[in-house]
């Protein structure tokens, strides 16, 4: 797994809010619904289903050496289109670790 790299925990939450943005306007794009505080809804037999929710990218981690890690949006399945990826990540400048989780 890869992960992004922060030196503070602000910092990382600050990415996943942007990556986690960025993917909602996506999903939306294709049909998924956003509730009121932004949650993409997820579905049911075609339906809405609300209690199926989904309000982040990635928990923040504290690794051992001081330094915060999410996931790589690159783990996520729509990633497989390099379009989407592309638009997640931009102007996300952190570092990239391989294996780097807590």
């Amino acid at each position: 797994m890869r992960y992004l790299v922060f030196d503070s925990e602000a910092e990382a939450r600050a990415t996943e809010r942007v990556i986690f943005r960025r993917g909602a306007i996506l999903a939306q794009s294709v049909g998924y619904h956003l509730d009121e505080a932004g949650a993409i809804v997820g579905e049911r037999d075609g339906e809405p289903d609300p209690l199926g929710l989904t309000t982040v990218w990635d928990d923040p981690r504290l690794r051992a050496d001081g330094k915060w890690v999410i996931l790589h949006p690159e783990h996520h399945s729509a990633a497989e289109n390099s379009d989407w990826l592309a638009f997640v990540m931009r102007g996300i400048d952190a570092v990239v670790d391989e294996g780097g989780a807590p």
